[in-house]
């Protein structure tokens, strides 16, 4: 089964470090989000199997993130 996940993280040497962990994992694409605002227009944009958020994001946390 075919997966797409998004991360957000404002570290992009955290996303290239979850990206690399994740290489062997099947999956039909990686995108990543550096901020709340672009992980949520992202999300609204297509449809996401799973969300991978950064507790504390320069606009909002994680939290919130996923609660919206």
């Amino acid at each position: 089964m075919a997966v797409r996940l998004l991360l957000i993280d404002d570290n992009l040497d955290q996303i290239t470090i979850t990206k690399r962990a994740l290489k062997e994992w099947p999956h039909e694409a990686i995108d990543f989000a550096m901020s709340a605002q672009e992980g949520l227009q992202k999300l609204s944009a297509q449809p996401y199997s799973l969300v991978l958020s950064d507790y504390r994001l320069p606009d909002m946390s994680g939290v919130e993130v996923l609660r919206q």
